[in-house]
């Protein structure tokens, strides 16, 4: 039996980036549909206006999806942004094949206690990891963003369409969730190095905050979510 890839246990910790990870149904390649990816990313949009969220870094595969966003709220609820996201996607990709393409909405159908349901996303609503050091906030993106590589879809990670790599390449169209770069804290190489370089480093200087926290940088960073860069 494969090992499920998500997990109801959720830790709504204030300063706290979360890596967000949803499979499609039974594994199946639904997002090689390109309206399906789109209606995606758009619903990640709307989310971010919504629940006031940074996106640091994404990626759409054939059969799951990778999102790394950093609440902007000191009060939040990471299952309810969950739930937003993979709900709204559903919806909104089940009315327009029922317009557009009834036989494939068919294929989505599950039959449940004599009714049919549709169903796009594994069971579990979607896994989500707590990260709060820069080091493992870094090692998230270029592991978000090299997923393409690693499954032998392109040769770089800027080469993928559907991942914040290449967005951050090209110019962005209207339907795709804005990049919020520069809230991502500086990764340090050596943690007794003064730091000055960067308005994070000082923020974290300034409070007197460990460099490892991401915590400290809530007061500091203008929290801008719905201005599109």
């Amino acid at each position: 039996m494969d090992k499920l890839l998500f997990d109801n246990k959720h830790y709504n910790t204030a300063g706290h980036a979360h890596e967000i990870t949803y499979s499609c149904y039974r594994r199946l390649p639904y997002f090689k549909d390109s309206i399906a990816w789109r209606i995606f990313l758009d619903s990640v949009r709307r989310a971010k206006i919504k629940f006031h969220f940074h996106l640091w870094a994404y990626v759409v595969m054939p059969n799951h999806v990778h999102l790394l966003i950093w609440p902007c709220e000191r009060n939040y609820d990471i299952g309810k942004i969950l739930q937003a996201i993979n709900g709204l996607m559903s919806r909104r990709y089940s009315r327009l094949l029922s317009r557009i393409n009834p036989d494939l909405k068919n294929s989505f159908l599950e039959i449940a206690q004599n009714h049919s349901v549709f169903r796009f996303w594994q069971r579990g609503g979607g896994f989500d990891r707590n990260l709060y050091n820069d080091n493992a906030i870094h090692a998230s993106i270029s592991y978000i963003e090299n997923n393409p590589v690693r499954s032998n879809l392109v040769k770089q990670a800027s080469e993928y369409r559907w991942s914040s790599a290449w967005e951050s390449n090209n110019n962005k169209e209207k339907w795709l969730p804005a990049l919020d770069r520069n809230s991502i804290p500086v990764k340090m190489v050596n943690r007794h190095r003064s730091a000055g370089h960067s308005a994070l480093t000082s923020a974290y200087n300034q409070r007197g905050a460990s460099p490892l926290r991401v915590d400290a940088l809530r007061p500091v960073i203008n929290c801008n979510c719905v201005t599109a860069r």
